[in-house]
C-alpha cells in the first residue's frame, strides 16, 4: 500500500468518525424532540480493483418499526375519539346526574306525583295547589335544560367539526410540503430522515383526527388517502370543507340538510369517516345526542299527554273557569268533522261561586247526535247555548289562531264538562265518568283519521303542559332501513298555508314494498306536485330510521290516508314530538293562577237531578296521581326500545342508560390509555434515543477519530522524512 493511498484512508475513516459525530450530536441534541427518531448510519468497508480502499458510509436512517407506528396512530386516533366523547358524556352528565339523585328527572317526576297526591288529601288548600303548579314547572325546565343542552352541545360538536377540519387541511398541506423536500433530498443523495420524522408526526396527527390511508412512493413521497379511497394528498392538496351552522335544533339534520356535510371536492365524505377525533365528534352531533333527545321527547309527549288527559276530565272549583283557550289548531275548521262514538256523550253544565249548577245539557243534546259534526258546527251549537244559560254575551268560536275559544262574558259563573258512559239508559244516575271517544277527520274527505279520548282533552281546553311547537313536522316510528309497510296506500297533505288551494292540496301513492328511504324519494321528487312546500327526511335514530315530513313554510300540516288509516298505522306517522322537550311548558293561565289545576269533577245529584261542585272533592287530584304512577306504554326512542314504564322509571332508564354509556367510555378511555402507553414505551424503546447509548457511541467515535487522526499524523511524519531525503 503507498503512503497516499494509506493517507487517503486515514482521511475517510476520520470523515466516518465525523459522521458519527455528527449523528450522535443530532440524536442527543433531540432526545426530548416529539417525533424524533435514533438517527444511525451504516459504515461498508470500500474496495477498488480487488483491493481495500478504506471505509465508506452508505446511508442514514431511521431506527423505526413502522408496523408499530402505524399501529400506534390508529390506537392513537381510538384514544382521541374516546376522549372526545368522555369530554360530551361528562357534560351530560352534569346535567343529568346519577341514578338516585335527587336532582334527576326521574326524581322530580316522582315529586310531582307527591304534590299532587297531596293535593288529592287537602283539594282546597291554596298553598298546595302553588306547591303542585311550581312541581310540574319543574318538571318541565328540568327537560328544556336538559334538551337545550343537547342541542347546545350539537352545536358546539359542529363548530368543533368545523376547526378539526381546517387543522386537517393544515397537515395535509404541511405533508405535501415535506413530501417535495423529501423527493429533492433523496434525489440529491441528502440525508431527508429528520424531514421523515416531521412528516411521521403529521401523519400521526392527521390519523389522530380522521382515518386514513398512505402509500409511499419509490421517490420517498407519500400518497395520502380517506379510507373510501379518496385522494387528499398527491402532487396536490384536495381540501376539506365544512362549515359549521350558527344554530341548531332538534329537527335539524345533516340528512335533513339542516347541517352541511365534510364535503371533499363537493362530494361528501361524511360517512368515510370512522375514526379519531372527528368521528367522536359527527356520532356526538348526528347520533348520541340526538338518541338522548329523542328519549326526552318521549318521556315529554307522554307527560303531557297523560297530565292534559287527566286534568281536562275535572274541574278547578271553587276557582270558577270562565274562559278557555284550546291548544288544538284546526286547519280548516269549517270542514273538518269530529264524531262522538256512540256509547258516550259530554255534560256541559254552568255553575255559580257556590258549585251549584246553573245550567246543563250533553253535546249531543246540543247538537241532535252524535254526528259527524264541522268543528265550526260544534263551536256554534256550544255558543248558542251558553248565550242561552250564561250570559247574553258568551262566546264559543275557533279564533284567527284556528283554536277553539270559549268565553262566558261574566265571571260570576263557571264552565265545567264531563265525559260519561251512557251505556246504561237515558237517567244521568246511571252514567259513569268515562272518556269519550273523538273521532277525527282531519282532512274532511268523510273518513276518520284519528281518535282521542275526552272532548276536553281533543280541544285542548283544560291543558296543564302546553308548548310552543306548531304542527309542521310530522315523524313515523322507527324503522329498519329495509322496513316495508305491506299495505299499499295514498296519503294526503293538507295545511294552512295559504299558497295551497283546498284542504288536500297534494298527494303521493305509495307502494307496499315501498322502504322509508323509497317514500321520502317519492315524495321530494320533482314531479311529484309535493316541492317547495313540503320536504321529506330520512333521519337516522337508535338502530333504524325515521320518516320525516317538514312543511317547508311552518305552516301546521296533516298527514292522512284515502279512504283508511292502514298505512299510516303501519308507519306510525303523527306529529312529530322532536323538540318537545325543549318546548314544554305550563299553561300561562295555570301559572298565573295555580288554583285553576283542576283537583275534583262535577257530581250528579240523583235527588236534585242536577250537578254540584265540591271543594273537597278530589276525584281528579286522586286520578293524575295514579296516572302519574301508572305504567303506560313508551314507543322505541332514540337507543331505547319500546317499553311499558311508568313516567319515573322511563325517566330513570335514561339517566341510567345516560350513566352506563359514560362509565363504559370510561372504562374504554382506561384500557386505551394503557394500550397506547404500552405501544408508545414500546416505540420509545425502538425509535427513541437513549442517552447512555449515544455516550457510549461517542467515546467510540471519539476513539476512531483520535486514531484516524494519529494515522493521519504519522503519514503526514514520513512524507516529511521523505521529502527531506530528496
Amino acid at each position: 500500500m503507498s503512503l497516499t493511498q494509506a493517507l487517503n484512508t486515514g482521511l475517510l475513516g476520520l470523515q466516518t468518525s465525523q459522521k458519527g459525530l455528527d449523528l450522535v450530536s443530532r440524536n442527543i441534541a433531540n432526545v426530548n424532540t416529539v417525533g424524533y427518531t435514533k438517527k444511525v448510519f451504516h459504515q461498508e468497508s470500500l474496495v477498488l480493483n480487488g483491493t481495500g480502499a478504506g471505509v465508506q458510509v452508505t446511508e442514514v436512517t431511521r431506527r423505526v418499526d413502522m408496523g408499530l407506528i402505524q399501529q400506534l396512530n390508529r390506537e392513537n386516533a381510538t384514544l382521541e375519539s374516546l376522549e372526545v366523547k368522555a369530554e360530551y358524556f361528562e357534560r351530560m352528565q352534569a346535567l343529568f346526574g346519577k341514578p338516585g339523585a335527587n336532582n334527576t328527572i326521574s326524581h322530580l317526576i316522582g315529586s310531582l306525583a307527591d304534590e299532587v297526591e297531596a293535593l288529592a288529601l287537602d283539594p282546597a288548600e291554596t298553598g298546595q295547589h302553588l306547591s303542585t303548579v311550581r312541581s310540574a314547572e319543574d318538571v318541565a325546565m328540568k327537560l328544556n335544560a336538559m334538551a337545550d343542552t343537547l342541542q347546545s352541545l350539537r352545536l358546539e360538536a359542529d363548530q368543533e367539526i368545523e376547526d378539526a377540519v381546517g387543522d386537517v387541511n393544515d397537515l395535509l398541506y404541511e405533508i405535501k410540503g415535506l413530501n417535495e423536500e423529501i423527493g429533492y433530498a433523496l434525489a440529491t443523495e441528502k440525508d431527508g430522515t429528520d424531514l421523515i420524522d416531521k412528516r411521521d408526526q403529521a401523519v400521526k396527527e392527521l390519523s389522530a383526527l380522521m382515518n386514513i390511508t398512505t402509500f409511499l412512493r419509490d421517490t420517498g413521497e407519500l400518497t395520502v388517502y380517506t379510507q373510501g379511497g379518496s385522494i387528499l394528498v398527491d402532487y396536490e392538496v384536495k381540501e376539506l370543507s365544512h362549515s359549521s351552522v350558527s344554530n341548531i335544533m332538534a329537527l335539524h339534520s345533516k340528512d335533513g340538510g339542516d347541517i352541511g356535510p365534510i364535503s371533499l371536492i363537493g362530494q361528501d365524505i361524511t360517512d368515510d369517516i370512522t375514526k379519531g377525533r372527528l368521528s367522536a365528534l359527527i356520532e356526538m352531533r348526528d347520533s348520541t345526542l340526538t338518541d338522548y333527545q329523542a328519549q326526552l321527547d318521549e318521556l315529554s309527549g307522554s307527560l303531557q299527554d297523560t297530565v292534559n288527559r287527566i286534568n281536562n276530565q275535572g274541574t278547578s272549583f271553587p276557582n270558577l273557569a270562565s274562559e278557555y283557550v284550546g291548544t288544538r289548531t284546526f286547519l280548516d275548521s269549517a270542514n273538518q268533522t269530529i264524531t262522538l262514538d256512540g256509547n258516550h256523550d259530554t255534560v256541559v253544565a254552568l255553575f255559580d261561586s257556590t258549585g251549584a249548577e246553573v245550567g246543563q245539557t250533553t253535546l249531543k243534546t246540543v247538537m241532535g247526535g252524535a254526528g259527524p259534526f264541522t268543528v265550526d258546527a260544534v263551536a256554534a251549537g256550544l255558543n248558542g247555548w251558553l248565550a242561552a244559560n250564561a250570559d247574553p254575551g258568551a262566546t264559543a268560536a275557533v279564533n284567527a289562531d284556528g283554536v277553539l275559544e270559549i268565553n262566558l262574558n261574566t265571571t260570576s259563573l263557571g264552565l265545567a264538562f264531563k265525559d260519561v258512559n251512557t251505556t246504561a239508559g237515558a237517567d244521568p244516575a246511571t252514567w259513569t265518568h268515562e272518556d269519550a271517544e273523538i273521532a277525527f277527520d282531519m282532512d274532511a274527505d268523510g273518513t276518520d283519521d284519528t281518535t282521542v279520548s275526552g272532548f276536553s282533552n281533543f280541544f285542548g281546553l283544560n291543558d296543564v303542559y302546553t308548548s310552543e311547537r306548531n304542527d309542521w313536522a310530522w315523524e313515523s316510528d322507527i324503522k329498519s332501513a329495509g322496513w316495508t309497510p305491506m299495505t299499499a296506500g295514498t296519503l294526503n297533505f293538507s295545511d294552512n298555508d295559504p299558497a295551497n288551494a283546498g284542504l288536500i292540496w297534494g298527494t303521493i301513492a305509495v307502494a307496499a314494498t315501498d322502504t322509508i328511504q323509497d317514500i321520502a324519494d317519492k315524495i321530494n321528487a320533482t314531479g311529484s306536485g309535493l316541492t317547495g312546500f313540503l320536504e321529506a327526511e330520512v333521519v337516522p335514530e337508535g338502530d333504524g330510521v325515521r320518516l320525516r315530513l317538514k312543511q317547508l313554510n311552518g305552516y301546521d300540516m296533516a298527514v292522512t290516508q284515502a279512504g283508511g288509516t292502514a298505512l299510516i298505522d303501519a308507519l306510525g306517522l303523527e306529529v312529530s314530538d322532536t323538540g318537545l322537550s325543549n318546548q314544554l311548558a305550563i299553561k300561562t293561565e295555570i301559572t298565573e293562577n295555580p288554583s285553576l289545576i283542576s283537583r275534583g269533577a262535577m257530581i250528579y245529584n240523583a235527588d236534585t237531578s242536577e250537578y254540584t261542585l265540591s271543594p273537597g272533592d278530589n276525584s281528579t287530584a286522586n286520578a293524575l296521581a295514579e296516572a302519574l304512577r301508572a305504567t303506560q306504554a313508551f314507543e322505541s326512542a332514540g337507543d331505547l326500545p319500546a317499553t311499558t314504564k311508568s313516567l319515573a322509571d322511563f325517566a330513570a332508564m335514561t339517566v341510567s342508560s345516560n350513566a352506563s354509556e359514560a362509565a363504559n367510555n370510561e372504562s374504554k378511555l382506561e384500557y386505551q390509555v394503557g394500550l397506547v402507553d404500552t405501544l408508545s414505551l414500546k416505540n420509545a424503546e425502538i425509535s427513541g434515543v437513549n442517552l447512555d447509548e449515544e455516550l457510549a457511541e461517542l467515546l467510540i467515535f471519539e476513539q476512531s477519530y483520535s486514531a484516524s487522526a494519529r494515522v493521519i499524523s504519522t503519514i503526514s511524519d514520513m512524507f516529511d522524512v521523505l521529502n527531506s531525503i530528496v
